[in-house]
């Protein structure tokens, strides 16, 4: 996980026109998890952007859903020029105070101390930072009564 942070970091990938639920279908089944996860698929959407770091980050996403909740509901559409991929659980969540920080990178949050449970606080540090080099944005939301939402926006290729 450490060497996938520190690659991301320097990684430079070809920019292509990629399907988005193609995409997410292959998180899935790369993640052999696929009975745990449920797929929303919308419209087709394609995006232009480096497919190989677009999959890491949903495929994190979904993984952290899978270990912290044991499955996920993951959701593709449109709000304006930006494709919106959505993965909700129904897990403990993260404090609202947060959200933010977990995006950086080795911070675990409070309720994942138990190393037995999750990682060492790079899944989300390398979500985060392949969704920006893929020119979108990614929003945790804390989700009532409990769960987490996390939003990747990416805008539509043209």
């Amino acid at each position: 996980m450490i060497m996938s942070f520190s690659q991301e970091q320097r990684a430079t990938e070809p920019e292509e026109h990629t399907e988005l639920c193609a995409l997410v279908l292959d998180c899935i089944e790369a993640g052999l998890h696929e009975h745990h996860v449920r797929l929303d698929p919308g419209p087709e959407i394609c995006c232009r952007g480096p497919p190989i770091r677009m999959g890491r980050a949903i495929g994190n996403l979904i993984d952290n859903a899978r270990k912290c909740a044991g499955g996920a509901l993951v959701r593709i559409g449109t709000e304006g020029r930006c494709a919106v991929i959505q993965v909700f659980d129904d897990g403990p969540g993260i404090p609202e105070a947060e959200l933010l920080s977990v995006l950086e990178p080795f911070h675990r949050g409070e309720s994942s101390r138990n190393r037995a449970t999750v990682g060492i606080g790079l899944g989300l540090a390398i979500a985060h930072e392949c969704v920006i080099r893929s020119g979108g944005s990614l929003l945790l939301t804390k989700r009532n009564p409990k769960g987490l939402m996390a939003e990747i926006r990416l805008p539509i290729a043209v």
